[in-house]
């Protein structure tokens, strides 16, 4: 199977969150009022922890499961050790290589850090902690291409077939982490740096980073995924904190939605003007926009950093709005739309995301009768 078909099955990963019976008695290192409170589901992990591909070696990986006592640390497929499967897939091996849309990642960028793998597999299947051999949990191990009404899963068992496995699971998951924190950087529509969702749980999160947009982009929700990924990293490795500021990627979205809100880092030091009239002075390290009342067709912003009187960088912002129902943008709502809603049908997180008309993350029912009623407009 392609990248493609990859692609199309890997962005909603629930059933971690559904199996909370599987988990062992935790301490987590932050609740959940202060997790919330304190925005931290908008910055989960920084960016430099998420790709630090060299973090553990295959021993360093075979100690820490020997340790927590997991069934994975006897546990060996094609040859190889759990701990060699999750190093290599770390580094890009095998079917953690690929290209799509053209995003390339391989045993040259190698994906993510082992610590988030072993983490991920925690999150989902409680593997890490698990010392008996559940054939589910080893099956769908990532959660990846693994939730309701998948397609490819001939079986009925909520996997698509292709992907079911250890080795599968681990390499194909740890080549979707990199793609979306690739994807995030000015690649896609949505799961961009700095945009504002609506989890799948009903929070406003605001991606700090592309780590954070990469995480959501594979489970949608704050809690219990996301919450619990913070928990076990920050009890379980040592983290550290993004010091990048002052951004000046291209902020792009397409949207229906006329009003958004912005926000990203800055030095103390820099002041911030959007199209000339300051928003955010020195002192601070954030600053926040609230766009609202946004016209059909391309709305066009310019953020200024600016410090001692001297602009120091500038960050463009285009947020193009689309009339509701126009998933092509053709400005006409008729058979080539339903076409492409047809195409991502029961589909979670659509790589066509204004195929998901009503916003709530999945291309159904809802979304055809909104396009039928806007129908020939």
């Amino acid at each position: 199977m392609g990248k493609a078909f990859k692609q199309l099955f890997s962005f909603f990963v629930v059933a971690g969150m559904l199996l909370a019976s599987f988990w062992p008695s935790l301490t987590f290192a932050i609740s959940r009022d202060d997790y919330v409170n304190g925005k931290i589901f908008n910055n989960i992990i920084s960016d430099s922890d998420f790709l630090n591909i060299n973090s553990m070696t295959a021993s360093d990986i075979q100690s820490f499961l020997t340790a927590k006592g997991s069934y994975l640390a006897g546990y060996s497929e094609g040859g190889r050790t759990a701990a060699q499967i999750i190093y290599d897939a770390a580094h890009g091996a095998n079917e953690a290589s690929g290209t799509f849309n053209g995003i390339t990642v391989n045993t040259t960028t190698g994906t993510v850090n082992p610590e988030v793998l072993l983490v991920t597999l925690q999150k989902e299947q409680s593997l890490i902690t698990r010392s008996d051999n559940n054939s589910w949990a080893m099956l769908a191990s990532m959660g990846y291409a693994c939730y309701p009404s998948v397609s490819g899963d001939s079986n009925g068992n909520g996997c698509a077939d292709a992907y079911e496995g250890f080795t599968k699971q681990v390499e194909n998951g740890a080549w979707q982490l990199r793609y979306n924190f690739e994807r995030s950087q000015g690649k896609g529509l949505d799961y961009q740096v700095g945009q504002t969702f609506t989890s799948s749980d009903g929070y406003t999160v605001t991606f700090m980073n592309s780590a954070t947009a990469s995480l959501y982009r594979y489970t949608p929700y704050v809690f219990n995924g996301n919450y619990n990924f913070y928990n076990l990293f920050t009890s379980w490795f040592t983290t550290h904190v993004d010091t990048a500021a002052n951004d000046t990627n291209h902020f792009t979205l397409l949207t229906y939605t006329t009003s958004q809100t912005i926000s990203g880092s800055k030095t103390s030091t820099s002041t911030i003007a959007l199209n000339g009239s300051q928003i955010a002075g020195a002192g601070s390290t954030t600053w926040t926009i609230n766009l609202t009342g946004l016209a059909i067709g391309t709305n066009s912003y310019t953020i200024t950093y600016g410090d001692g009187g001297v602009v120091v960088g500038t960050k463009n912002i285009t947020i193009t709005i689309q009339k509701s129902g126009d998933i092509n943008g053709d400005g006409a709502i008729n058979i080539q739309d339903l076409s492409i809603l047809a195409t991502y049908w029961n589909e979670t997180n659509p790589e066509a995301p204004l195929a998901d008309l009503n916003g709530d993350h999945v291309v159904n029912i809802s979304d055809l009768s909104i396009l039928a009623g806007r129908w020939g407009n």
